[in-house]
């Protein structure tokens, strides 16, 4: 959900960013970008807000939460035409 957001809002301006084209190329473009640099960034920040705590402690959590994440988010099937009107993908055309 993060990196189709980040997507949508700022893969454009990423695409154009002179700055960011060695990370670009390093990472196999715009998409590879997002989801192994600012996805997880994301995440951090997201964890530090959450639960009121510094970088680093949020990194460890984050670090702890994988292998939950893998199952919990393995079991979530998500449509790439899912407009996110319907609830958790179901089909209701």
């Amino acid at each position: 959900m993060i990196s189709q957001i980040v997507m949508e809002k700022f893969g454009e301006k990423i695409r154009k960013s002179d700055n960011l084209l060695p990370a670009l190329k390093f990472c196999g473009g715009v998409t590879g970008y997002i989801s192994t640099v600012l996805v997880p960034e994301v995440g951090v920040r997201l964890i530090m807000e959450d639960l009121g705590i510094e970088r680093e402690e949020a990194k460890g959590v984050m670090k702890e939460s994988v292998e939950y994440g893998a199952v919990a988010n393995g079991a979530v099937e998500i449509s790439d035409d899912d407009d996110g009107s319907s609830d958790m993908g179901s089909d209701s055309d």
